[in-house]
């Protein structure tokens, strides 16, 4: 009978004691919260993907990014100029065209089109009898949506000088309609409407 009692006190030390069991029983607890939060994660990104995929991939797409990242894939130097056309008025009245070789603002064509005519203006263009009308103002946004542009200036835009009835916002104008794409322009000044007749 002593063997047997010292069989007993063998097995009943090799089992794990009620601390520990509590220990394991705490473990897995732990872990399967985690599991949880990780599928309720996985759920909810895969639902987000789903809800707003096209949203992304047209704001993806509109952006021109991928474009840009194709070029500099081909290329091993990024373009730091672009070719605008600038409109500017001669003094018969008419209305010329110039290209011109502009730097890269970071903004869209029309943006760095609208910059040129302030700080860029072609040499060429002046001696083929153009009169700069952009001298004064600050261009502070530009938006083009639907065919639409909306171009916002600082009050000084309108102290600037005439050619006969154009005027600088005429020079504006008649550029960015230049792009097939630009159907309308609309003016801001300090982000207030400006009525037509300017």
């Amino acid at each position: 009978m002593i063997e047997d009692d010292d069989n007993f006190r063998q097995n009943e030390s090799l089992m794990p004691s009620e601390e520990q069991r509590l220990q394991e029983e705490g473990h897995r607890h732990s872990i399967m919260v985690w599991l949880i939060v990780l599928v309720l994660w996985i759920v909810w990104t895969a639902g987000c993907i789903l809800l707003f995929r096209t949203r992304v991939v047209s704001a993806i797409e509109e952006s021109g990014v991928i474009p840009l990242i194709e070029n500099m894939k081909t290329s091993d130097q990024v373009l730091s100029e672009r070719t605008v056309v600038l409109s500017y008025p001669r003094p018969d009245g008419t209305s010329q065209t110039v290209e011109a070789q502009v730097p890269r603002l970071g903004g869209d064509i029309y943006h760095d089109t609208v910059e040129a005519l302030f700080t860029y203006y072609p040499y060429e263009a002046f001696s083929e009898g153009a009169v700069n009308l952009v001298q004064e103002g600050r261009l502070i946004g530009l938006t083009c949506e639907k065919g639409i542009c909306y171009v916002d200036f600082t009050k000084d835009m309108l102290g600037n000088p005439r050619l006969g009835e154009y005027t600088a916002l005429n020079q504006v104008e008649d550029t960015l309609l230049g792009y097939d794409e630009i159907k309308k322009v609309v003016f801001l000044i300090e982000g207030e409407s400006l009525d037509s007749g300017y």
